[in-house]
């Protein structure tokens, strides 16, 4: 494969040529790729649930009668 293209990938501090890295390391940098992948698509995921869930409760906490105003520091009366 002499004409394969050269392909720089960083792993902590260095960046390599891919296709001169040893499977083992390959196969480790492409697990630790997908599982970053997957974890920034969860992390998508929950803020939008999160903003959902902050949104509905601004509408629904419209109905309650507060106790006191955290930032004066009156949690309890």
């Amino acid at each position: 494969m002499a004409n394969e293209k050269e392909v720089k990938v960083q792993i902590f501090d260095k960046v390599y040529d891919y296709n001169k890295l040893s499977p083992e390391v390959k196969k480790l940098f492409i697990l630790q790729d997908d599982i970053r992948r997957d974890l920034a698509f969860q992390h998508a995921r929950a803020d939008v649930a999160l903003l959902q869930i902050k949104e509905q409760l601004e509408k629904l906490i419209k109905n309650e009668t507060p106790i006191g105003d955290a930032e004066k520091g009156e949690w309890y009366e």
